[in-house]
């Protein structure tokens, strides 16, 4: 018998430094000020997630650990950069994320995952894979959502280097949601960084 109790709720993921945090906190105090209301994640919250996994127990833990040491010896060091602000809307109230520019290197590092997952019997993920960061869930816009993204946006931009992934664990820690690393692995390294 499965005790339940045990299970992690958990995703993998891409964490950023306290820079980048402080950037995609700024956008969402951009945000704040053109808002009615809104759910706006803890910036320590914010991250990339690359697989949500879900509900899973130790077994689960060790199979996930050992397809992240796949993908990740798989994968080279790589920097990214936000791409502007976006949403999914859900009747009147939205999801506001921070896009990522298109890289391949990403691209790869998320295609050996999926692949790694694969083989360690998860199924296969059947939405396309759209990276982003949610900045605030359950929006709701003083004007035009439109008028709302361009209100937040920041003009300068901001490079990452992803330089390792992340299995995460979603919990709440009195009563807040805190997301807590149970593992990470380095990608591999290499003379020149590149998108």
């Amino acid at each position: 018998m499965i005790n339940k109790d045990l299970d992690k709720r958990v995703f993998i993921a891409i964490n950023f430094s306290n820079e980048v945090r402080l950037y995609l906190s700024n956008m969402q105090q951009k945000l704040k000020a053109v808002c009615k209301s809104g759910n706006f994640s803890h910036p320590d919250n914010l991250h990339l997630t690359l697989r949500f996994i879900g509900s899973t127990g130790t077994d689960g833990i060790e199979k996930l650990k050992a397809a992240i040491d796949e993908a990740a010896r798989n994968s080279r060091i790589f920097e990214m950069s936000l791409s502007g602000l976006g949403q999914f809307a859900s009747r009147d109230k939205h999801i506001i994320w921070a896009g990522i520019r298109y890289s391949r290197k990403l691209e790869e590092l998320y295609n050996n995952l999926q692949a790694a997952l694969e083989k360690a019997g998860y199924p296969k993920e059947t939405r396309k894979f759209t990276p982003h960061i949610t900045l605030a869930r359950e929006v709701i816009p003083e004007s035009s959502l439109s008028e709302t993204l361009d209100a937040a946006n920041v003009s300068d931009e901001i490079r990452m280097v992803v330089d390792r992934i992340y299995l995460m664990e979603s919990t709440r820690v009195n009563g807040k949601l805190k997301y807590i690393t149970l593992y990470s692995k380095h990608l591999l390294m290499h003379k020149t960084v590149s998108t």
